[in-house]
């Protein structure tokens, strides 16, 4: 059994996650946040290995959100980019 001060990372960064999660569906500034929760959910997901997180739904949300909000920056981000492309005068 590992110390209970793994336990108290793996919450935080199952928080972290879930924070950096909803951070991500900010509009084109969000894509930085989502890069930040996926590597989260990563690191933590590798530090658990099979252990029991009390944090776990908050872990998936976060990765979830962070998947969902990195393709809206993205695809925000490419719109923006062919709207400024198309008022240009070339």
């Amino acid at each position: 059994m590992k110390p209970p001060e793994h336990r108290i990372r793996m919450i935080e960064g199952s928080l972290t996650c879930f924070v950096q999660g909803w951070l991500s569906l900010i509009p084109i500034m969000g894509l930085a946040f989502a890069i930040l929760g996926i590597r989260s959910y990563a690191r933590v997901r590798m530090e658990s290995a099979g252990e029991w997180n009390a944090a776990q739904p908050y872990l998936t949300t976060g990765m979830i959100l962070a998947g969902v909000g990195g393709l809206f920056s993205a695809l925000e981000f490419g719109l923006l980019m062919l709207s400024l492309w198309n008022l240009s005068d070339w």
